[in-house]
């Protein structure tokens, strides 16, 4: 589920309930949001998943050429508690290059500029409470 779909469905579930002159209450509404999401995280630990990225180029006249680039990833999203109380966990996403255009990756082959980052933060993580503020 895309971040923007959660955040519309958030939005709609706590406006639903409001007339049209009352405020939304934002940083309530944020609140609530990033516990659900940090609970999320603690119940699944960590999650393995098959990811398909497809990377389609388009020419001059923006029309889509012949050859689609077609990525598949093991995907592995964690959420790291921190050993001592003084850092917040952070949920992360470790990718790791399974094909290229149904081919295994030859040893050494360059990422494309455009292909996912092998690490990097969960899209869900903006959400927590620490980093509602960023």
């Amino acid at each position: 589920m895309s971040v923007v779909a959660v955040m519309a469905t958030m939005s709609a579930v706590s406006l639903a309930g409001q007339s049209a002159n009352t405020p939304v209450d934002l940083p309530g509404l944020l609140a609530r949001v990033g516990e659900r999401v940090e609970a999320y995280y603690q119940r699944a630990q960590s999650i393995v998943c098959t990811e398909t990225v497809q990377l389609l180029s388009m020419g001059l006249g923006f029309s889509p050429d012949a050859h689609t680039r077609r990525l598949v990833y093991e995907l592995r999203a964690s959420w790291d508690k921190a050993g001592d109380g003084d850092t917040a966990p952070e949920a992360n996403v470790l990718r790791q290059l399974r094909s290229i255009d149904g081919r295994p990756p030859k040893p050494g082959e360059e990422p494309g500029c455009l292909d996912p980052k092998p690490v990097s933060l969960d899209p869900l993580s903006f959400l927590l409470p620490h980093h509602q503020r960023e």
